[in-house]
């Protein structure tokens, strides 16, 4: 795990989704020591400005806040 960490590290990766089965304490702390997360607000603007499907973030109230300001009052759907 800690090679292909290491891996996705090096090519730029920003996040990594592994099985729940194959994570370790070590394996995390390693990611995050890497950089491997995306949770900073101007990195959750450019993901939805890039129209992304989903987004997995450790801070949802703040994904949330940051939708809401984006909210069409004139169009409730959105």
């Amino acid at each position: 795990m800690a090679r292909r960490i290491r891996l996705a590290a090096a090519l730029g990766v920003r996040a990594i989704n592994p099985t729940f089965r194959a994570l370790t304490p070590e394996a995390i702390a390693l990611a995050h020591g890497l950089g491997l997360e995306v949770d900073a607000p101007d990195d959750l603007a450019r993901m939805l400005a890039l129209g992304v499907d989903a987004i997995t973030t450790n801070h949802p109230r703040r994904l949330l806040a940051l939708l809401e300001s984006r909210r069409d009052p004139s169009n409730p759907a959105r």
